[in-house]
């Protein structure tokens, strides 16, 4: 049997989550409350961090005119991810300019058909597209920021849990059932752990940012899990009977209130829904999800970025790029914006790079609140000089706007 929790999230519109109990459901009453923890987080997102106004750049200026807001709305679809600092940075930049920014959390699969049907003036995807499918769709790509994937968990009588990737990988692939498993306790100093069972929660959508993240992360790992994804073709290959939650928020709410529960989410959702977050065992010793080891990852992958490293190699690819070496958090996703190279609509299109030049700009702060990590300076500027070249209609380039 698998039990679904289902939510809905749009920045620019309110929450509104559907999960109806069916009859003989074992697991209705979790998904009653972690419904209604949905939509008290939703409302703590939006409400808790105060919004930063520093003064506006030249293209700011020109998003503030009357005549600009009036004509343009900016729609955009893809990661989950990133969501909580999306919903911030919408209402932000509208507050400034006057704008409608409206992002649907509906995952990269989606968004990316949504794009190429140009239905949408932007998508947000965790996923690179390859150069190969950005020439063949006509789109130009660049990344907008970085944030982290958690595992959460909560075990009753435990107020901090050590995992490493290896039992990880064990948990979602079916071969350790129960918290007082031994090889989870030898982790744990030893620690007595309740004799209950563990309860899988995982994305009813797989093709999210948290998905490819943490998949990244566990088939390094494991090479049992690596060979399971891979007959999976790219779906956790959980071999139980997992509880199904739609998004980030959805599966960090329903860990959060099932006991035995564990699941992986973005760090911002996990710390509002107050879902415990797993400390990682490496060899190097032992990492904490935190604003500093998310940097430390960012750092290692960014510095190389003057000596011609591309946009899309800025993933964290733990079989590539270690940052746990040096403290840095493994699983990290880098978000991408993709737009048409000739949009269909130039004042939508020149409105959606104004509200990304906010975002460089004036968003860090509310981002770095939420645990999300900037852009630096080199690579904002990288960004903005790709608009200008590549972004233009009728041979006139949208970057900078006239």
């Amino acid at each position: 049997m698998i039990s679904r929790l289902t939510t809905s999230r749009t920045c620019g519109a309110p929450a509104n989550g559907r999960g109806p109990a069916r009859t003989g459901d074992a697991y209705a009453p979790v998904r009653a409350h972690a419904l209604r923890l949905v939509r008290a987080a939703a409302a703590a997102l939006m409400l808790s961090v105060p919004l930063a106004m520093p003064a506006a750049s030249p293209a700011q200026a020109q998003a503030n005119r009357p005549d600009t807001a009036a004509r343009s709305v900016v729609t955009g679809a893809g990661s989950t991810l990133v969501f909580p600092a999306m919903s911030r940075w919408a209402a932000g930049f509208q507050q400034k300019t006057h704008i409608p920014v409206s992002y649907q959390p509906n995952g990269v699969a989606s968004a990316r058909s949504q794009i190429d049907e140009g239905a949408i003036t932007f998508a947000l995807t965790d996923a690179p597209f390859s150069a190969a499918d950005l020439d063949s769709y006509g789109f130009v790509q660049w990344p907008l920021v970085f944030g982290a994937v958690v595992p959460v968990a909560t075990v009753p009588g435990v107020s901090r849990l050590e995992l490493d990737g290896d039992t990880l990988a064990n948990i979602f692939l079916g071969r350790i059932t129960r918290w007082s498993d031994p090889a989870i306790a030898a982790l744990n100093g030893g620690m007595k752990l309740p004799d209950i069972p563990i309860v899988v929660v995982s994305h009813e959508h797989e093709g999210g940012g948290s998905t490819i993240v943490f998949n990244r992360y566990l088939s390094v790992a494991s090479k049992a899990y690596a060979d399971a994804l891979r007959s999976a073709r790219g779906k956790v290959p959980f071999r139980g009977e997992p509880v199904l939650s739609t998004g980030d928020l959805g599966v960090a709410v329903t860990v959060a209130a099932t006991p035995g529960a564990i699941g992986y989410t973005d760090f911002a959702d996990a710390t509002a829904s107050r879902a415990p977050i797993v400390a990682l065992r490496t060899p190097t010793g032992t990492l904490t999800a935190s604003p500093e080891s998310f940097t430390k990852s960012v750092a290692t992958l960014t510095a190389g970025l003057n000596g011609g490293l591309g946009f899309a190699d800025l993933v964290i690819d733990p079989a590539k790029v270690d940052p746990s070496s040096i403290g840095g958090w493994p699983m990290m996703a880098t978000t991408f914006v993709v737009m048409d190279a000739v949009p269909q609509n130039r004042d939508n299109a020149v409105a959606a790079l104004q509200f990304f030049d906010w975002i460089y700009r004036s968003g860090g702060e509310i981002g770095g609140s939420l645990g999300y990590v900037p852009a630096p300076q080199n690579l904002v500027e990288a960004v903005e000089t790709l608009w200008t070249s590549a972004i233009i209609i009728d041979d006139v380039p949208l970057w900078p706007p006239k």
